[in-house]
């Protein structure tokens, strides 16, 4: 009972006003005066600490004050966020059309059709390229190429320039178990060989694939100069990127096995190709 007599004190006390003046100290007369309790007080404090929160949030949300404060980057940091945002989707898009360059180049190499891509010319700028009359010049030119004259591209082409002035080392030591034929889609040699033996370039040349396809394994394709590219499929594991330069003899990849029964028996694909063409590869390697 005392506790509820104190606590109807308290807010009948909190609710009475009290005089607040200011005499004049010469005259002793008063000069001004206010009635406050102490709940105006208390309402006043509370009114300012809510106004002064709302300012300062708006101050924030809403101007770069943030900042000018040391160890804070505010603005600088979401705008870096959104600039480095925007430079991974541009790195995603050219990683998805070099991913497609490859894979078309790659099934170009098994003798595949490539996967159609999105990546053509659109109509628009296709009528806006003036088209240009073939001129007697351009024809008598064409002539001259397309023909089986001095300057025909099909003279000395094919296995015709590569056969009788080219030898090169075998790929890998082994046997020929497949053939080299064509119109059945064997565009190489199969080679027997042992397990984790080195796979060596039969050239000095660049890498222009080095990848792995669900039909072939990992596989690596060298440039060599005359316009020749070595192939070797399936093998075990790749120790060349696309790029690298490579000297004749260098290791490039180790081979697999051929049979998951047979932990000894190894096995790679070699193919040959000159101008565009496949060609034999016994033709010119000794195995």
């Amino acid at each position: 009972m005392a506790l509820k007599n104190k606590v109807k004190r308290f807010f009948s006390d909190f609710r009475i006003k009290h005089k607040i003046s200011i005499d004049d100290p010469h005259t002793e007369k008063e000069v001004w005066h206010m009635y406050l309790s102490p709940a105006n007080i208390f309402s006043a404090v509370l009114a300012l600490v809510i106004i002064l929160l709302a300012v300062v949030t708006i101050i924030v949300a809403f101007t770069p004050v943030m900042d000018f404060l040391p160890g804070y980057q505010g603005n600088k940091t979401r705008n870096v966020l959104i600039e480095n945002h925007l430079k991974l989707d541009s790195l995603e898009k050219s990683l998805e059309k070099w991913n497609e360059y490859y894979i078309n180049l790659v099934r170009i190499m098994d003798g595949l059709p490539a996967y159609p891509t999105d990546n053509f010319i659109s109509d628009s700028l296709l009528d806006s390229i003036p088209y240009v009359n073939r001129s007697i010049e351009d024809s008598l030119l064409r002539n001259q190429l397309e023909g089986d004259g001095d300057y025909g591209l099909s003279k000395n082409s094919g296995t015709e320039t590569v056969s009788g002035t080219l030898s090169f080392p075998p790929p890998v030591k082994g046997v020929v178990m497949g053939k080299f034929d064509p119109e059945s889609e064997m565009y190489g040699i199969n080679i027997a060989t042992a397990e984790n033996q080195p796979v060596i370039s039969i050239l000095d040349g660049t890498v222009i694939v080095s990848a792995w396809t669900p039909n072939s394994g990992n596989i690596i394709f060298i440039s060599h100069p005359g316009n020749m590219v070595s192939g070797y499929l399936f093998n075990a594991r790749s120790i060349k990127k696309v790029g690298d330069r490579i000297n004749a003899g260098d290791v490039i990849a180790f081979t697999g096995n051929a049979d998951e029964n047979d932990s000894d028996t190894g096995f790679i694909q070699f193919q040959l190709w000159n101008n565009g063409a496949a060609v034999d590869p016994e033709n010119y390697i000794i195995f």
